[in-house]
């Protein structure tokens, strides 16, 4: 990499799997979903968190950021991703 590219902030719904059991490390209740989300502008997906219900998944989907109101410089800054729709 040599150069700095502006992506997103919505994305694609590329792939998603759902998680059936709670662990003390997972950030939401099971079940719970986790996805790779294709941002604009990206060439790769980023791997998080889903914030609806696991049943309201589609591939394809719409999906925008929902940022944490704390910010603490981590990947949890970043909360999520919604349905834009």
């Amino acid at each position: 990499m040599t150069e700095w590219v502006e992506v997103g902030p919505e994305g694609e719904l590329a792939n998603f799997t759902v998680i059936h059991y709670g662990e003390a490390m997972h950030p939401a209740s099971a079940p719970f979903a986790a996805g790779i989300i294709m941002l604009k502008g990206a060439a790769t997906g980023l791997v998080h968190l889903l914030l609806c219900p696991p049943a309201d998944l589609k591939l394809g989907m719409r999906l925008r950021p929902v940022w944490a109101q704390e910010r603490k410089g981590r990947i949890l800054d970043l909360a999520g991703f919604e349905p834009a729709e």
